[in-house]
Parts: structure tokens; sequence; C-alpha cells
């Protein structure tokens, strides 16, 4: 069940969205080596520097099947991210959208710059509500979204942006970022 993404053919038509799955290089690797079905991988996010983000615990089930987190942009940072993810062996009918995230326009370029050769494209993560300064922080605004990926653009790797619900629809309507819904489906035995 080949679909496309970015302008490439991919082997299968689920994505795995940033956030716990992703966190190792290993997992990654374990997914494009035995789940052909998962075409998209995206990493966590990554930022400019090692970030410990919040205590835990940051993950629960509020309701059977139903669960949240508040990771808070953990991460080693971009040069350590780059450096373990070099490791990986990408095959060619997959893609590894690296998220990244930074504090201002100049940080999202930086990590851009490191995290490009290892990536098959760049999301930028303009939604995280939990960590300030972050994420949600800039997402709300469309200004700021429009400046951010203006300036990352410059990085010739296909991206798209994951905004806030807040101001998403002016986003969307000026084209600042690409509406990619990720459903997640529970299995029962």
């Amino acid at each position: 069940m080949k679909t496309q993404f970015l302008g490439k053919t991919l082997s299968g038509p689920f994505t795995i969205p940033s956030g716990i799955v992703t966190t190792a290089t290993s997992i990654i690797q374990a997914m494009f080596d035995q789940m052909p079905q998962i075409g998209v991988i995206t990493t966590k996010s990554v930022g400019p520097t090692p970030r410990a983000g919040n205590r835990e615990p940051v993950y629960s089930q509020y309701a059977p099947g139903c669960f949240v987190n508040a990771v808070g942009l953990t991460n080693p940072g971009a040069e350590a991210s780059a450096k373990a993810m070099q490791a990986l062996r990408i095959p060619e009918d997959r893609f590894l959208l690296v998220s990244i995230f930074g504090g201002s326009v100049e940080e999202f370029v930086e990590v851009a710059k490191i995290m490009a050769p290892v990536a098959s494209g760049l999301e930028l993560n303009l939604s995280c509500p939990h960590a300030k300064g972050y994420g949600m922080a800039m997402g709300q605004d469309p200004e700021m979204v429009r400046e951010v990926t203006a300036a990352v653009k410059v990085i010739p790797l296909p991206m798209d942006s994951r905004c806030s619900l807040m101001g998403l629809a002016e986003c969307l309507e000026k084209g600042f970022c690409l509406l990619r819904l990720n459903v997640s489906a529970k299995l029962r035995l």
C-alpha cells in the first residue's frame, strides 16, 4: 500500500508522530527494519541544547486507551542527536521526519542546519504546550510561524510545521503549515 508524502513514494501510509515512541535511535531503526506499513517516522523533538524537560511522571492514562504526556521537550541537543542519527539506515521508501524546536527564529535555523544531513525532512514544532518559551508559545502567533517557516525554508529539505490549534486556521490559510492528521488506533485482542 504505497503512498506519497512531501514528494516521496513511501512503503506505507502510516506515521509515527513525534513523541515518546521515537526517543531512541534503536527504536527508530527497528521500525524501519520491521514495519513497512509505517512510511513516516517522526523523531522526538530536538532543540539547540540538551534539555531535561519535566519531572516524572510525564505520561498518564486518563481513560481506557487514552494517554497524555507532558515530557517538556526532553532531548540531548542537536549535536548529540545528529551524531546518534548518523547510524540510522533509512530505507529508500521511508521518510525520517526530524522534529525540531527553538526559542527563536535563529535557534530554529541553527537546529535545522545541524539536523539536515540526517533527515529526509523537517517538522517545525510550533505546538508543544509543555515548555515555556517554545512550541505553542511561538505557534500561537501566525507572524512568528511565518518568520520561522521562511527562515528554515533555506534548508533544501521538505518541511512541515506542527502548529498550535490557536492560530492554526490563519497559518493554514496563509500556507505556513501543512495539515497532517495523526490518528491513533486501539486494538482489542
